[in-house]
C-alpha cells in the first residue's frame, strides 16, 4: 500500500513539472506585447461612468400581512 502512495505522489508531481513543457510545445512561446509606463504617483478620480439601463429580470410585489393580532 505504501508503494502504490510513493508512485502517486510521483505521478503527481511528474505531471506538474510536465505541464509548462507540453504547454509550451502545444501553444508555443508566442508573447503578446504590452504597453509600459513609467512608475509615476497619480490621483484616482473616484467617479464611474457608465450607460445603458437597469432592468430587473423578474418582478415581485411586496406587501405587509398580519397573522394575527395581541389582545389585551
Amino acid at each position: 500500500m505504501n508503494a502504490k502512495k510513493l508512485l502517486l505522489v510521483v505521478l503527481i508531481l511528474g505531471t506538474v513539472v510536465a505541464l509548462p513543457f507540453i504547454n509550451r510545445i502545444v501553444f508555443g512561446v508566442n508573447s503578446k506585447e504590452v504597453n509600459v509606463s513609467a512608475l509615476s504617483q497619480r490621483v484616482i478620480s473616484p467617479s464611474i461612468l457608465a450607460s445603458g439601463f437597469l432592468t430587473h429580470e423578474e418582478e415581485v410585489m411586496l406587501s405587509s400581512e398580519v397573522i394575527g393580532k395581541v389582545a389585551a
